[in-house]
Order: C-alpha cells, then sequence, then structure tokens
C-alpha cells in the first residue's frame, strides 16, 4: 500500500490526533476505531492491484463488485502496471458509484505571439520535435511532476512545450493533468461517489484516506469535485459536506 514514505502507524497516529480534535462526540458514538480499521486494511491489502476492492480479511474483489459494501475496504485506482492510488474506506463510508472515465485532455494555445519550440521530452536537453504555432491549438493529456513541461497530442505524435508559454483555452487547472513519462498511454480518469451509512458510524467517525504513491500524483473526481492528490489526503464526512485534510505532499481540491 501507499503511505508516501511514512510509517502507517505514523500517518495513522496523525489520522487519529485529528479525528480526537475534530469531533469531541466520537468516542460516544460506538464507533469503530478508526485507526485500527485502517490498519487492517493497510497490512492486510499490502498485494492489491488496480481496478481492484480489498476487505479487511484481505479478500479481492472487482471494482464494480464492491458497491455499497457496508465493510470497510481499500481501492486500488489507476492503469494497470502502476501505483496508482489507495482509496481506504472506514466508519460507515460506502462506495456508491464508480466510473472509469477516459483520459484526462485540455485544450490549450500558445500566449506568447510566436513561434515555440517543441521538444521530444520535458526539458531543454530533448531534441527539438517541431514548433507551436503562435495561433495554434492543442490538446494537452499530460505533464511532468513540476508541472513545468506539458504533453500535446500533434499529428499523431506527442511532444512537449514549457507550461508557462502556453494558457487553457477554457478555466481548466493544467496540474489536474496526470503526471506521465515520455511516450506512455495517459491514464485514464476515476470517477468516485461515496455516501455515508450513518447507521453503521455517525457522522463524525465516516471517511476515506487517499494516498497516491510516493512521487506520483493522481487526478480523480469524488462526489463531482475534482482533486489532484500528491501525498496523503483524508476526506471526511460531516453533516451535509465534505472536509478535506492534506496529510503529506500537496492536494489541490477544485479546479483553482
Amino acid at each position: 500500500m501507499n503511505t508516501h514514505g511514512l510509517s502507517y502507524r505514523i500517518l495513522l497516529g496523525i489520522i487519529g490526533l485529528l479525528l480526537m480534535a475534530d469531533s469531541a462526540t466520537l468516542l460516544a458514538q460506538e464507533c469503530p476505531s478508526t485507526p485500527a480499521q485502517l490498519e487492517i486494511l493497510l497490512t492486510q491489502c499490502e498485494t492489491i492491484s488496480a481496478g481492484q476492492a480489498c476487505t479487511g480479511t484481505g479478500a479481492m474483489l472487482p471494482l464494480a463488485d464492491a458497491l455499497d459494501s457496508s465493510a470497510p475496504l481499500a481501492l486500488r485506482l489507476g492503469a494497470p502496471d502502476t501505483a496508482g492510488m489507495d482509496v481506504l474506506l472506514f466508519g460507515g463510508a460506502q462506495l456508491a458509484d464508480y466510473v472509469q472515465g477516459t483520459a484526462i485532455q485540455i485544450d490549450i494555445r500558445n500566449r506568447m505571439g510566436y513561434n515555440l519550440t517543441l521538444r521530444s521530452g520535458p526539458g531543454t536537453d530533448f531534441t527539438e520535435a517541431g514548433i507551436f504555432r503562435y495561433d495554434a491549438v492543442y490538446s494537452a493529456d499530460g505533464r511532468d511532476a513540476a508541472g513545468k513541461w506539458l504533453r500535446i497530442l500533434r499529428d499523431g505524435q506527442v511532444a512537449w512545450v514549457r507550461s508557462d508559454l502556453i494558457a487553457p483555452v477554457g478555466s481548466e487547472a493544467l496540474m489536474a493533468l496526470p503526471v506521465i513519462g515520455g511516450a506512455e498511454a495517459a491514464p485514464p480518469g476515476q470517477q468516485l461517489v461515496l455516501t455515508a451509512d450513518t447507521e453503521t458510524c455517525a457522522a463524525g467517525g465516516n471517511g476515506a484516506l487517499l494516498l497516491a504513491a510516493e512521487g506520483s500524483a493522481h487526478s480523480l473526481t469524488l462526489n463531482e469535485i475534482p482533486l489532484l492528490v500528491e501525498g496523503g489526503l483524508l476526506v471526511m464526512f460531516e453533516s451535509d459536506r465534505l472536509v478535506f485534510y492534506s496529510l503529506t505532499g500537496s492536494a489541490t481540491v477544485g479546479t483553482t
């Protein structure tokens, strides 16, 4: 499982402190221990693969078969043979819907007013791969880890352009693009819908822990909210809203 370079016990300790500070009634709710549930998932689901769900007993099943399960679950998102992202559901949190979307693409334009040099990879040390005309529009499907270079699709080939020289045609956030390598296929986007079963656990103890693999970023849509996670993100149900806590690395919530 992904713990973003932290001992999972340290990570669970941080979560336990957050829950104690955030919900004074948690102990009175007879709610299952969140750190204990997460520790079981982290230890039992180490061999989980992309597109699978894992129960606290270590049983693996397809994500489609995990809908509305009342048991704590670990979900692995991402393309096969990649680290992807782990989503650990605890308390009364349930997976209500899952859609394997298409790869994210954002139309970009040249904002400099002159032709730009394209590269075969994300850096000036890569060979030239053509020009980005001053009046052209291309689709970007990925970026490097720092967000300084974007990969574009051009005449059936891929090339890279500096991100500070272009602008999105619309209002999309370029950092929402997935981090990808030179010629690999862009990973498809995922859309999750989570609900909270308050009969299992009252509002203060339902949520999900999102863990991106160390050194990678993962974009998804959670309950219609775009997320970009580069580390660990705790999501808690509070009344009729979701509350987000960035634990490690960084996270972007929404499109800005």
